[in-house]
């Protein structure tokens, strides 16, 4: 919270405080597969290619072992992809 404007977290203005750490491998991981695999309900573009379960997870594999872990929040992980 060493970042904030004081103003925005004095008492009267935020009821709760919690501190979000950055993402470690398995939050990555979790990311990854939550963006790119497919869901039920999915409008598919026939010009993409469709990957399956097993091969997203790995692709999320090699993706959370190449970023150093507790270096970026998972909203800039999320940005990333």
């Amino acid at each position: 919270m060493g970042t904030q404007d004081q103003a925005l977290i004095r008492a009267g203005r935020v009821d709760k405080k919690i501190e979000l750490p950055n993402a470690d491998k398995d939050v990555m991981f979790r990311l990854f597969c939550m963006i790119f695999k497919q869901s039920e309900g999915d409008i598919l573009d026939p010009k993409q290619p469709v990957e399956d379960d097993e091969t997203v997870e790995r692709y999320a594999g090699e993706f959370a072992r190449e970023i150093p872990e507790g270096e970026f929040s998972p909203a800039e992980i999320q940005s990333f992809l």
